[in-house]
């Protein structure tokens, strides 16, 4: 199962799904489907955004594989 972490890491860098929205050049109803994991899928721009927003390289800091 993959674990979205985006909502975890933006709390703990200061951020909330809304300022991280405006931050990022996205829309908050985005940011909000993949912090609640209500989509099926993630667009690779959408992620390529937020990595640019937060300024990492690393997916797993936001993005974690759980096995069943």
């Amino acid at each position: 199962m993959i674990k979205i972490k985006l909502k975890e890491f933006l709390e703990t860098h200061g951020y909330n799904m809304n300022s991280f929205a405006e931050h990022a050049e996205m829309r908050y109803a985005t940011i909000y489907n993949i912090c609640h994991q209500t989509s099926i899928s993630i667009n690779y721009g959408h992620l390529n955004k937020i990595m640019k927003a937060l300024n990492i390289t690393d997916i797993n800091l936001i993005i974690e594989y759980v096995e069943d």
